[in-house]
């Protein structure tokens, strides 16, 4: 074997000799015939194989013969193996008991693929995970490899059938890559040229895909071989618009596409012409139309090409169709006219203007024109009447706003207490633009700075989130009430500037410094869901502004609602819904802070208090926030942090449904890291040796929603979300709040669960080295062993991303 891995195949020679002359040799060792097959010299492999004849050997920790042949494409070594006995039918475990006629098709292994079937090897065998050769062949591109097997009989029907679990057939997926011989080989052996995806995707035919991804060469070889250049459910043309490839358009013209041809599906609505208005394309859109497209041809609630164009901002396609005399006036959405479609579009607006829209039909909001006001206020009209979204025409005022056109519609008699749909009022609006003259001229007109909205808070609750802390000075120097409670969400205006994301963490700390220490804003008012400034604070990981409140007396003893005190509950400090303020350092993720209130609360505190659902601040620990810039993972110091100063690992907390969780269900249900598994797992030993069920502690991980978090407890959500479908802005509450969402939002009852509870379990497979970078046989041997050998995309079925060149 020493002399064999060093290469010294003279001295192997000698020993092999000696070795088959003198003893016995049942069975050799299985990196001596392995390397011999993979690498040779094939003498010495035929010594060994007329020593025994053992050329199927089923070796744990090495490579089958007959495989390494096939990888090393050594045709010398393969005959030997065959002349010996060699089955070309079995499978061996080491690769995932895959034949091996799948193995020469994934790597292009010509003459292999030939030899096998020679010998007897079928080429239609699939493997345990559904796959064929012809499969493999063209999924990775081996255009002589599906030429050999389909000249040896091969069933076509492989290119056309998805393999299971998958909705894509081989010969589609083919149409999105630059495999074109691969395409052309299936095709002339009479693949269909017309298969389809088998779910409701789109692009989903051979031809659409080849279009959408504009490979000219692959539309044309389609269309020869008998694709359909029209269809009502798909039509390539509308594909081939969105490539802006011009040669596979007119292609499809000519072949007979309709150029008005419609797909709408879910959210997507067009025409070829609206396409290309979108998109920019004014070549396309011209070659359209001169071919008989109607320029007003329109799609789901009335939006024609001009709408899309306009939408695109791209004011020479809405010159070049309303020089084409596309109707202006068309209503889209019920609402809208192609003029108010131009809010901040202003070239296009200037187009639709200098054409002669109609101005008095179609009032243009936030144009910011005093003069276009003006003439507007000729007519009798209501100045309070406000669109779909709740915006007056105050509301439309845009950034920063024109006093005069504010003064004009103020003196006429316009509202200043009108909010929108989202709850915000004219000044909140200026309050977020940090418009000083505008949110100066209003309190001026006497507005009720201290009127709360339902969602936003009062004027001084806006500001502080912001963190401009001149605005701040001067909604308090206007009569802005600085501890005013907001009902719901956020408390006083120095809980939401603890809170806020908004503006930059040094306004912010300025906000609540001045609100403090200049206009007396009480640091231990409470109110809203998070209870306390200092709760705020904490769930926001600002560690200086939390030092600062407890500097300036933030109680971390005070009684909650239901007067329990500090004897009977241990951290008093509570919100309504039974957060304390280790609950929210926890949440943060900052083991300094976590440090900072146990330090605060040390003799004195329960550390396994509860919050309403049973969560103790160990299982908040176990579920990481993974928003407003803390951890996404379930960190490892803060679990073991409160495990050594006493933490229960075997409390149990409810969800919404009823659901019980352990410290190391929740971890698990997260995604946490092993260690912290491991850690858990060790401290709850106890509750197994009562009699526990280990059972009870498994999850799979939960599906992680990137966008959502949960509108109550901020956290980011996994699994189930419910959401209400009245709210604008869709809010919505996690697995743990969503039994409060009644009693936290009950301003709406329309609520829907959406989502999915866990993540999909599926094998993946690593990415191999080819053989042909290293010499050594541990290469093959080493991969195999873990029966990773494959690289195809499972998760794409088949689709490779080609460099978009055609082969």
């Amino acid at each position: 074997m020493a002399a064999a891995r060093s290469g010294e195949f003279g001295i192997l020679d000698v020993l092999l000799k000696y070795a088959t002359e003198n003893f016995s040799i049942v069975q050799w060792p299985g990196f001596l015939t392995s390397r011999l097959a993979y690498l040779g010299p094939i003498d010495q492999l035929k010594t060994i194989l007329q020593a025994t004849g053992d050329t199927n050997s089923m070796d744990a920790d090495y490579s089958p013969l007959l495989y390494c042949a096939i990888m090393r494409n050594n045709t010398t070594a393969f005959g030997a193996l065959i002349g010996h006995g060699a089955d070309p039918v079995v499978t061996n475990s080491n690769w995932k008991n895959t034949p091996a006629i799948l193995v020469a098709a994934k790597h292009g292994r010509v003459d292999m693929v030939k030899r096998l079937t020679e010998a007897g090897a079928s080429v239609d065998v699939y493997d345990n995970r559904g796959r064929c050769a012809l499969w493999l062949a063209v999924v990775t591109g081996q255009h002589l490899a599906l030429k050999a097997l389909l000249e040896a009989g091969a069933d076509k029907r492989a290119l056309e059938v998805p393999r299971e679990g998958s909705a894509r057939p081989p010969i589609v997926s083919l149409a999105s890559v630059p495999f074109l011989k691969c395409l052309k080989l299936a095709l002339e052996f009479g693949a269909d040229p017309n298969c389809k995806l088998l779910n409701e995707e789109h692009p989903s035919s051979a031809l659409s895909i080849a279009a959408r991804w504009g490979l000219h060469d692959s539309c044309r070889v389609l269309l020869e071989a008998g694709a359909h250049h029209d269809a009502d459910d798909d039509p390539p043309l509308i594909h081939a618009v969105n490539s802006g490839k011009r040669e596979i358009v007119e292609m499809l013209l000519e072949k007979g596409a309709r150029v008005d041809a419609k797909l709408e599906y879910d959210d997507f609505h067009a025409t070829p012409l609206i396409i290309a208005a979108q998109r920019d394309y004014q070549d396309l859109a011209k070659l359209l139309i001169d071919r008989g497209a109607g320029v007003d041809t329109d799609v789901w609630e009335g939006n024609t090409a001009l709408h899309y164009a306009i939408g695109g901002d791209n004011p020479e396609v809405v010159k070049f169709l309303v020089d084409l005399g596309a109707n202006t006036g068309q209503i889209q959405s019920g609402e809208w006219s192609a003029l108010q479609k131009c809010y901040a579009k202003v070239d296009c607006m200037k187009v639709l203007l200098e054409a002669g829209a109609d101005l008095n039909w179609a009032e243009p909001d936030a144009n910011n024109s005093e003069g276009c006001t003006r003439a507007l206020l000729e007519y009798d009209m209501d100045l309070d009447t406000n669109d779909v979204l709740g915006y007056t025409a105050l509301h439309c005022l845009p950034s920063p706003a024109r006093l005069s056109i504010a003064k004009l519609l103020v003196n006429r008699g316009a509202s200043l207490e009108l909010r929108n749909n989202a709850g915000k009022s004219v000044l909140d609006l200026a309050i977020m633009s940090k418009d000083v003259p505008l949110v100066d001229f209003l309190l001026d007109k006497k507005v009720d700075i201290n009127a709360a909205a339902s969602s936003s808070g009062a004027a001084l609750h806006v500001g502080a989130a912001t963190g401009d802390i001149g605005m701040v000075k001067l909604l308090v120097r206007k009569g802005a009430d600085v501890n005013l409670a907001h009902p719901w969400m956020y408390g006083t205006a120095l809980q939401k500037a603890c809170m806020s994301r908004t503006g930059t963490a040094e306004g912010r700390d300025a906000v609540a410094r001045f609100l403090v220490d200049e206009v007396d804003a009480d640091v231990n008012a409470h109110g809203g869901v998070h209870g306390s400034a200092l709760d705020a604070a904490l769930l926001n990981g600002t560690v200086e502004v939390a030092k600062f409140l407890i500097e300036k007396g933030a109680d971390v003893g005070w009684k909650d609602t239901w007067d329990i005190d500090d004897d009977s509950l241990g951290i008093a400090t509570k919100t309504n819904l039974g957060h304390t303020p280790l609950h929210f350092a926890v949440a943060s993720g900052s083991t300094d802070l976590v440090e900072l209130v146990l330090s605060r609360t040390r003799g004195k505190t329960s550390i396994n208090e509860p919050d309403e659902d049973g969560w103790t601040p160990l299982l908040w620990a176990c579920r990481p926030c993974d928003k407003w810039g803390t951890p996404g993972q379930v960190k490892h110091s803060i679990v073991k942090l409160l495990l050594d100063r006493g933490a229960d690992p075997l409390v149990r907390g409810q969800t919404w449904d009823d659901k019980q969780w352990s410290p190391l269900k929740m971890a698990r249900y997260h995604g946490a890291t092993e260690e912290v598994v491991h850690l858990l797992k060790k401290a709850s030993r106890y509750g197994r040796e009562k009699g526990e069920k280990e059972e009870f502690h498994a999850s799979k991980k939960g599906v992680r929603r990137l966008v959502a978090y949960c509108d109550m407890c901020l956290f980011g959500i996994r699994g189930l979300v419910n959401v209400c479908m009245s709210c604008d802005n869709k809010l919505a509450f996690c697995f743990k709040s969503s039994r409060l969402k009644e009693e936290l939002h009950p301003y709406h009852n329309n609520w829907e669960l959406q989502g999915t509870e866990f993540e999909e379990t599926e094998e993946t497979e690593e990415e191999r080295e080819s053989p042909e970078s290293s010499p050594e046989i541990e290469q093959v041997q080493d991969d195999d062993a873990e029966g990773d050998w494959s690289n195809d995309e499972d998760d794409t079925d088949g689709v490779i991303n080609g460099d978009g060149k055609q082969d």
